[in-house]
């Protein structure tokens, strides 16, 4: 039996996807122009959003994904090989069919196959790099190689070092990020 082998993706979304600038730039469209880079900024949302009566939602369902960001994943997701498995909290409580619904809307098209499971606090499976290796070592005979999108890497980066690239909560996922993850993919310079 010919069993295909992939390269999979762990995407977390928050710091690489959602980030603190698309968040801050929706809120500053939503406001009519509000300069999010003056320290006032969320005192000037609050009277705005109370002259009108109601606050905007601002939750994982709305909170927008950095362009940018989105178009480096989706560059990423051409290759037919590649496989995406959502490690991020946002897969809390959700099915994988309700993550891709979700994502879908929010404009990520990607063929995302499964989540990281919740680990069990005071388990071995306790933090996200647990989880990660718990998904590996299950599935193993579906892994070619993997990389692992994250910008909170701090267990991540000690079981994982060869293969976690470690994004900016501002940014996100960048074209500099993209090259090391076909690197680490693909095993070649880009």
């Amino acid at each position: 039996m010919n069993v295909n082998k992939f390269k999979i993706v762990f995407l977390d979304i928050d710091g690489v996807l959602c980030t603190k600038d698309s968040i801050e730039e929706s809120i500053s469209d939503w406001c009519g122009g509000l300069n999010t880079d003056n320290d006032g900024w969320v005192k000037e949302y609050k009277k705005i959003a109370s002259s009108i009566g109601f606050f905007p939602k601002f939750d994982m369902f709305h909170w927008p994904f950095d362009r940018l960001a989105l178009k480096n994943i989706h560059e990423l997701a051409r290759h037919p090989d590649v496989r995406f498995v959502i490690s991020s909290t946002w897969r809390e409580d959700r099915t994988v069919q309700e993550i891709i619904d979700l994502f879908t809307m929010k404009g990520l098209n990607v063929r995302i196959i499964d989540r990281t499971r919740d680990g069990h606090p005071g388990s071995h499976t306790d933090t996200r790099a647990h989880e990660i290796g718990d998904w590996l070592e299950m599935n193993k005979d579906i892994v070619e190689t993997y990389v692992i999108l994250d910008d909170n890497t701090w267990d991540i980066i000690r079981m994982h070092p060869n293969n976690t690239i470690t994004t900016r909560d501002d940014v996100g996922f960048t074209k500099a990020d993209l090259a090391k993850a076909k690197e680490i993919l693909f095993k070649e310079t880009v």
